[in-house]
């Protein structure tokens, strides 16, 4: 298990050679009892290769070896209400975290990484209330770096394409730096920068801008 600290508390990362999905191991490991309320804040898991992921809409997502899949659990001290942008949040990291390599990647409502016009990976989260607040959070994120699956009705695109070469631990490592960082800000001043970095990154500002405001003043 590797550690990484940054400014938004410390992450355990585990890196398996495969599971049939990161997500769905982390929430088995947040609900279980059995350890006295379920795996800890801050555990990261990741598989070189993934054989049943989860899109959104129940979609499968295609997994193949190169490309990162990771998923992290996270017990932030959120509001129900407030905890959809949570999915803001990583989608902000993913991109701060692609933008030595793709400065022009861009975000889709609610959950899409683009390049080019084609998705470059995606974003899913999970979660489980506890009272009035989240008990636990999981988020998924896939990002095509040496392959870009086949996904019906979508045009699909990878780092590769750009010539771009990484390996998936290192960009887990930068993700979950961002998500940190992110973290922090959202425990001292709210949700409030996080709308203003989704709405840089969007492709589509002004689609953008009448999805956000359903948040706002919080």
């Amino acid at each position: 298990m590797k550690l990484i600290k940054g400014a938004g508390g410390s992450w355990r990362l585990e890196i398996h050679a495969e599971l049939a999905s990161t997500s769905d191991h982390l929430i088995r490991l947040a609900s279980t009892v059995d350890s006295g309320g379920g795996e800890a804040d801050c555990l990261a898991v990741m598989a070189l290769r993934q054989t049943k992921g989860r899109g959104q809409f129940g979609r499968v997502w295609q997994a193949p070896e190169g490309n990162l899949n990771l998923s992290m659990l996270l017990r932030p001290n959120t509001v129900l209400s407030e905890s959809p942008q949570w999915s803001l949040a990583a989608g902000v990291a993913a991109a701060e975290a692609l933008q030595s390599f793709v400065p022009d990647v861009r975000l889709k409502y609610p959950n899409d990484l683009i390049l080019d016009g084609a998705k470059l990976g995606g974003i899913l989260v999970d979660s489980a209330a506890g009272e009035n607040r989240l008990a636990w959070l999981v988020i998924g994120i896939g990002i095509n770096i040496e392959t870009a699956p086949d996904v019906a009705e979508q045009q699909t695109v990878a780092l590769a394409d750009r010539g771009i070469c990484t390996a998936p631990q290192d960009l887990a490592i930068r993700l979950l730096e961002r998500v940190a960082a992110w973290r922090y800000i959202i425990e001292c001043d709210g949700f409030a920068a996080v709308r203003r970095a989704w709405f840089g990154w969007a492709l589509d500002p002004e689609g953008a801008r009448a999805h956000l405001q359903q948040w706002e003043g919080g």
